[in-house]
């Protein structure tokens, strides 16, 4: 039984579900080409690995699917009853976003539309890079943007009349988001903070490497954003 009897669309959604409809050959061929491809370590790499006709669109129509995959397992109820669910918002859209052509077409998906959703199963790459993914960002903050400013601060003699001297000083700004929120600190730093944290960075990355060397044979390690992997 479904735990929820209603579920609200924006007008963009109710246009992505539209382009959805449309593709629906290219979205069944693209969940089973990715199924029988070399597991990938993230959505970049996986769209890379269809041909080229797939491409294209792969973005958009996966996007799309795992919005209603996620929607269902969340709110645990089947691929048909979110379909049910799904429809009943798209009636209460205005003509023009969703008119009557559109609702046919909707509607006469849903047998294929609630197949393609069934073989995105656990063990399908969608879940398994969707999950990677959740893992790396399922934390109380995250980091957004870093970057350090470097300035000089003059000395001024005593009369204050001339400049006898400059500090180099430095200041780290850190912006990262927590609860939706987005939050800046800033923090001073002299050289040796500076070298400090490129050694720290640099120890990180080889942390890394290390891992993936060690555990490569068993599981395909994913290092999120990692720059060969962009």
């Amino acid at each position: 039984m479904a735990e929820i009897d209603r579920v609200d669309l924006t007008d963009d959604a109710a246009r992505e579900l539209g382009f959805l409809t449309s593709h629906l050959e290219e979205a069944e061929q693209i969940v089973r080409e990715s199924r029988a491809r070399p597991a990938p370590s993230n959505f970049k790499e996986l769209y890379q690995q269809l041909p080229a006709g797939l491409a294209k669109n792969a973005r958009r129509i996966v996007r799309s699917l795992l919005n209603i995959h996620e929607f269902t397992q969340e709110s645990r109820i089947t691929a048909q009853e979110a379909f049910d669910l799904v429809t009943d918002a798209l009636d209460s859209l205005k003509q023009e976003v969703w008119g009557d052509v559109a609702r046919t077409e909707w509607t006469n998906a849903r047998s294929r539309l609630t197949g393609i959703l069934s073989e995105i199963d656990d063990t399908h790459p969608f879940s398994i890079i969707q999950k990677a993914s959740d893992l790396t960002y399922a934390h109380e903050k995250l980091l957004r943007d870093a970057r350090i400013i470097t300035d000089v601060r003059p000395v001024f003699r005593g009369d204050s009349e001339e400049i006898t001297r400059g500090v180099v000083v430095h200041k780290l700004q850190i912006e990262y988001t927590s609860a939706g929120a987005r939050h800046k600190v800033e923090l001073a730093l002299d050289a040796a903070d500076v070298a400090a944290l490129r050694k720290t960075c640099q120890r990180a990355e080889a942390k890394a490497a290390a891992i993936r060397k060690s555990l490569s044979s068993a599981w395909l390690v994913v290092i999120p954003r990692e720059k060969s992997a962009e």
